[in-house]
């Protein structure tokens, strides 16, 4: 069952001040019925060998190259599939027909994927390096989906392409040739007396004593251990969203707060709360592992308590949203009263960084 989905709105009722305002405001709060959902298990019948999990409509397309290698050589597949359903389980499945080749893991990237539609494109570069030399193509690639609206398997394939596979060339034997020149001895030389002298040393240090030469030989490592590094890092946040989530809001709260401070400077009061409301919301969707578009005043006293937030920090985020809600009809453009509206968010936004909340059964 979906649960329902609600929407508060607070708006201005009574008789209105000098300046026109609302003297008081008014809650109320909206809700759709809840919406059952009928979950129906994959068919167990017909289910091809090259099925991975994938459920939605799929294509797939594929690139190759070079396709002229030597035995062992490696030869790099590009493969794009693209569609809307379950993009997030689409990974490639094992290929018949390619025991002549060594395959390697795949790496997959995901691009212009839209949470809304299900809709995008996952794209995998493989290698694959041929054994012998008697491969003659590359076999036909082939991707399976289960269609919901057809209730049925689907497999899409590709066509074998031509591959020319050549053997590894030796290194040529060294031919060693007979000189028929003949040896003119050379004019005999008198007796050398020793030297009584050493004379003028010469310098013997050889490059690789020399500095340039060690640290030219270390850059290689150094650089590979940084861009290792690097990618086991964007492997781990690939496989943890919650922390790659939270990486992402230690940014936008960065920069969303020197935005604020600027435009307090300038006294842009509508912008400011705006800009402020969209913290306040990607702070507390982070913190609750809910879409950040979702989150409005009434999860304060709906998902916050309950989750061991303390009194304190519940009234002052109430206070931020009255605040931002408030703005809507009647901004502030004092830069003083700005400025300490934009103190108070930061101080409350660091220490909502530093909660965390409590599991709730």
């Amino acid at each position: 069952t979906l649960e329902p989905a609600e929407c508060r709105i607070v708006a201005g009722v009574g008789p209105v001040d000098v300046w026109g305002r609302p003297t008081r405001n008014r809650a109320a709060t909206f809700a759709t019925p809840p919406k059952p959902v009928t979950v129906l298990p994959l068919p167990a019948d017909g289910v091809p060998p090259t099925f991975t999990g994938a459920v939605g409509h799929f294509r797939m397309r594929y690139t190759a190259s070079p396709i002229t290698v030597a035995v062992g050589d490696p030869v790099t597949m590009r493969i794009e599939i693209s569609g809307t359903g379950s993009l997030e389980s689409v990974t490639l499945p094992t290929q018949p027909n390619w025991e002549n080749f060594r395959i390697y893991a795949p790496n997959r990237t995901q691009n212009g994927f839209d949470p809304a539609t299900l809709r995008g494109t996952n794209q995998f570069e493989l290698i694959v390096s041929p054994l012998n030399a008697e491969v003659k193509e590359l076999p036909a690639f082939q991707f399976s989906f289960f269609d919901p609206e057809a209730k049925t398997y689907r497999t899409l394939s590709q066509q074998p392409m031509p591959l020319h596979v050549v053997k590894g060339v030796a290194d040529p034997p060294l031919i060693f040739q007979k000189s028929n020149q003949v040896e003119v001895p050379s004019t005999p030389r008198e007796i050398i007396h020793i030297k009584p002298q050493l004379g003028a040393l010469a310098d013997s240090t050889g490059a690789w004593q020399s500095r340039w030469f060690i640290g030219l030989n270390l850059f290689p490592p150094i650089l590979w251990l940084v861009a290792t590094g690097r990618r086991r890092r964007r492997d781990y946040l690939e496989r943890n969203p919650r922390i790659r989530r939270r990486c992402e809001l230690e940014q936008t709260v960065r920069v969303g707060l020197d935005e604020l401070r600027s435009l307090a400077v300038r006294g842009e009061g509508g912008a400011l709360f705006a800009q402020a409301f969209r913290l306040l919301q990607e702070m507390l969707g982070e913190r609750l592992d809910l879409p950040a578009s979702g989150i409005t005043e009434s999860i304060v006293e709906e998902q916050l308590r309950p989750k061991g937030l303390d009194e304190r920090h519940i009234a002052e985020l109430q206070q931020l949203f009255q605040s931002c809600n408030q703005a809507r009809y009647a901004p502030a453009d004092k830069p003083a009263e700005l400025s300490a509206f934009v103190s108070e968010l930061a101080r409350v936004l660091k220490e909502l960084q530093h909660w965390n909340p409590r599991h709730v059964v």
